[in-house]
């Protein structure tokens, strides 16, 4: 075999050989979270084979070119279906034996592999099926991590939310690779010539979303260690002290009990309780506090305490937490570090980690800006 070298095919090269290292480290990993890495690892197989088909369009093959464009072929269909795999298991959800049915077109090309004459028809036929099927499922997938997303938005921390969008990020580069294909199919038909290019940035493309992939692997290696959205919330949650207990412990800014007519349910007197305890230790004022740091501070799963919270508190875990660092903020402006430090100042030690996200959480809370308040509250 003869390998002539450019920059696009030594391109290729370092993504061919990367995919398939990164898929090594993701099987070999063994983590919580590792039946989902293994349809991961094979997503990156299975690509790295197609890269290697890329490659052959710089070499030449002998006698094995027909079985060579043949596992291509087949591991074409089979990478978009690997990665659908992944998405269903990331979010916790069973995978059906129907869906095996992805991976019938696939079986379906290595079978008509055995009848040489056809193959020709079946090569140009299986470019088109595969571009129905592989954007069926690319928005199947998207449409699935939606209505996820929308379940997991006031329940979950921020890694679950990285995790989401993530993955959304692989489905548009994909959905960008197919268009790109498509293209380049129809240019090709009035100047061949027109296509290399179109090749040239599905080759940039590609090598990206594997770095992309590695980088998220040990930058925010929570996302493929932890073993995300298990179990969906309980519709009670079991109470572990006595209620009684409980009432006695409960009691609002005026040191006056709360009354049973306000509300009888436990779950309720638990977050009255749970919501004492983080003003009293002043957890919210840590700007690196999050759902999952926060529970086990509280010492309660981070799924009850985000249904606590949704429930009873009217809103999700980042509102409730901003609201309560408005608050302080709020108390602060009109103590005397309001003389000492900037309005940006008085937010870092109420323990808001950005300027954009202080002006937002205070907009929201107060209907105007922070320097406006300040004014107002001046007059």
């Amino acid at each position: 075999m003869n390998l002539e070298i450019t920059f696009f095919s030594f391109i290729d090269i370092i993504s061919f050989s990367t995919a398939l290292m990164m898929g090594l480290l993701f099987i070999n990993n063994k983590t919580k979270n590792l039946k989902a890495n293994i349809y991961l690892s094979l997503f990156l197989w299975s690509l790295s084979i197609e890269i290697l088909g890329s490659l052959a369009s710089y070499a030449i093959f002998m006698p094995l070119n027909f079985y060579f464009n043949v596992i291509v072929t087949s591991a074409y269909l089979c990478t978009i279906p690997l990665l659908f795999f992944y998405v269903i298991k990331t979010i916790d959800k069973t995978i059906s034996r129907k869906a095996s049915v992805l991976f019938l077109p696939s079986i379906v090309v290595l079978l008509l592999s055995l009848i040489p004459s056809i193959w020709d028809v079946v090569l140009k036929s299986t470019v088109f099926i595969g571009y129905l099927f592989n954007g069926t499922i690319l928005f199947y997938t998207y449409i699935r991590l939606n209505k996820h997303g929308v379940k997991v938005k006031n329940y979950y921390s921020d890694i679950e939310n990285k995790t989401l969008k993530w993955i959304k990020s692989i489905l548009y580069i994909f959905a960008i690779f197919h268009i790109l294909w498509i293209i380049e199919d129809i240019v090709i038909i009035e100047n061949d010539s027109l296509g290399i290019y179109f090749s040239n940035i599905s080759c940039l493309l590609t090598v990206f979303m594997i770095y992309w992939i590695g980088y998220n692997g040990f930058s925010q290696a929570s996302i493929f260690n932890e073993l995300l959205f298990t179990s969906e919330i309980k519709e009670k949650i079991d109470i572990p002290f006595k209620t009684q207990t409980l009432k006695k412990e409960i009691v609002n800014n005026d040191n006056e009990f709360i009354s049973d007519k306000i509300d009888n349910s436990k779950e309720k007197e638990r977050f009255l309780f749970l919501d004492k305890k983080i003003e009293e230790s002043r957890m919210f004022l840590n700007p690196q506090l999050n759902l999952r740091t926060l529970s086990e501070l509280l010492d309660i799963k981070e799924k009850e305490l985000s249904y606590l919270i949704n429930t009873y508190a009217q809103t999700n875990f980042y509102h409730y937490i901003n609201n309560k660092k408005v608050v302080a903020f709020k108390k602060l402006l009109e103590s005397s570090r309001a003389e000492q430090l900037s309005l940006y100042g008085l937010a870092q030690e109420a323990g808001f980690s950005s300027k954009s996200t202080f002006y937002a959480a205070f907009k929201k809370s107060e209907k105007m800006t922070p320097r406006a308040y300040k004014i107002k509250k001046q007059k």
